[in-house]
Formats: structure tokens, sequence, C-alpha cells
């Protein structure tokens, strides 16, 4: 489930704490900071393992753009519209 993400009744639906990371993650991102300077900004704040947010988990968030819009790709099709709620705006 991507970070962000829990599953109810096998659907996708927002989780609130971590879905506030990723707005930041891409405010900052969008600002013009580096990953680097994204982790470092995310400090106090932790990944779902409890651990602090690294340079990775800030890599793995800015991967998942389109889907973090609320669009999902299987395979090697085009990205499609899904049914979970987007939370980051085109």
């Amino acid at each position: 489930v991507p970070f962000g993400y829990k599953v109810i009744d096998g659907k996708l639906e927002i989780e609130e704490r971590e879905s506030d990371i990723v707005k930041e993650v891409f405010r900052l991102r969008d600002s013009g900071k580096t990953q680097v300077e994204i982790a470092k900004a995310m400090s106090g704040k932790t990944n779902r393992s409890g651990g602090k947010i690294s340079i990775s988990n800030v890599q793995k968030i800015l991967e998942k753009r389109k889907f973090y819009q609320g669009y999902y790709k299987y395979s090697d099709m085009d990205w499609v519209k899904g049914k979970h709620k987007a939370i980051i705006s085109e």
C-alpha cells in the first residue's frame, strides 16, 4: 500500500498523518528543494515503521506523483483515473 494510504474494506483510503507528509514532500519539491533537503525538512516526522523520513522514502513518494494525483498504471498500459482519492492536485 503506497505511503499516504491504508486499505479499508478492500479499498484505498487516505491515511491523514501520512498524507500530510506526502503533501509536504511535493510542496517542497515544487518549490525547488532537492531530495536531500526534503528529507532534512522532514525531521521529526516518521515513516510507517516509525523511523525518520529518509532520502529513499522521499524518492519513492516523488516517483508516484501520478498515483498521488489519483491515477494508476498497470504493466505497460497508460495512466488511467483510479478509484482512490487523490492526495495532491494535478
